[in-house]
């Protein structure tokens, strides 16, 4: 795997950013082997996948935006027939694991069936304000796991657009509030506020207090401001096996810039 020198752009300074960062910071050296020993996590990548192979199969030498990449799993999906995968992220400690640690993002991939060798990705440290700063219109954006901590979706939604070429494709995965699984979490995160517990199952739904909107969260009206069309809407299940497979705790949402249509500032 090819991977640029990590470079450094802006963050917020908002005190929910900083319990943010601590919180993935904490998580980065483990992240990338939850997506071959967490159910959910390998059938995130599995659907999530799946869905990037198809959307670069119509676009050859395709240019990729993964913000919010973490450790760069799905940028390295995407580098498999991409022509470049930029993959942005806040958190260093995740950026610097995947680069140091390809062989397990290798094996992760081939563990769901992604084969072949990777190709250039291009890791940058920052917000969705340097988006802007990459002077680059690409063809296929992911928004993976990420739309769901940000506290002002109409903004980044916009600045991903902006960097959406004609006919680009927009993949996001958010919360599915009416799953079960979410309306189990919803519960949790009550006794989570009761609880002191550090370690233990409880202590795991700790992500939830991290999400400014809970499990609603408005991206139809940002996506609409944003000048961007639903193309395809598809349920991730918990799991690719077993009991868990009929729960789908999030959606995969295609969206797509139309050919012809201006680009909203």
């Amino acid at each position: 795997m090819r991977d640029a020198t990590i470079r450094r752009g802006s963050a917020p300074a908002l005190n929910l950013a900083d319990i943010q960062d601590a919180h993935f910071s904490a998580r980065a050296a483990l992240w990338t082997d939850r997506y071959r020993s967490s159910p959910s996590f390998r059938a995130r990548l599995s659907v999530v996948g799946r869905a990037i192979d198809e959307v670069l199969r119509a676009h050859p030498q395709a240019k990729v935006l993964d913000f919010g990449g973490g450790t760069g799993l799905f940028s390295a999906v995407a580098s498999r027939s991409a022509r470049f995968t930029v993959c942005v992220d806040r958190s260093q400690p995740m950026l610097v694991e995947g680069t140091a640690d390809s062989p397990s993002i290798v094996a992760a991939l081939k563990s769901e069936g992604f084969d072949g060798p990777l190709g250039a990705i291009f890791r940058i440290a920052g917000d969705d304000r340097c988006v802007a700063s990459l002077c680059e219109s690409f063809d296929l954006i992911l928004a993976i796991a990420v739309v769901e901590y940000v506290a002002d979706t109409g903004s980044l939604i916009a600045r991903l657009a902006q960097c959406l070429g004609q006919g680009g494709t927009l993949l996001i995965t958010v919360p599915n509030p009416t799953s079960l699984v979410r309306i189990a979490q919803r519960i949790a995160r009550a006794l989570l506020a009761q609880s002191r517990a550090s370690t233990g199952r409880l202590a795991d739904q700790s992500f939830l207090e991290l999400r400014p909107h809970g499990d609603h969260v408005p991206w139809q009206h940002a996506t609409t401001l944003a000048g961007l069309i639903v193309t395809e809407t598809k349920t991730v299940p918990l799991g690719l096996s077993g009991v868990r497979r009929w729960f789908h705790p999030s959606l995969l949402i295609s969206l797509e810039r139309p050919r012809g249509s201006p680009v909203t500032t």
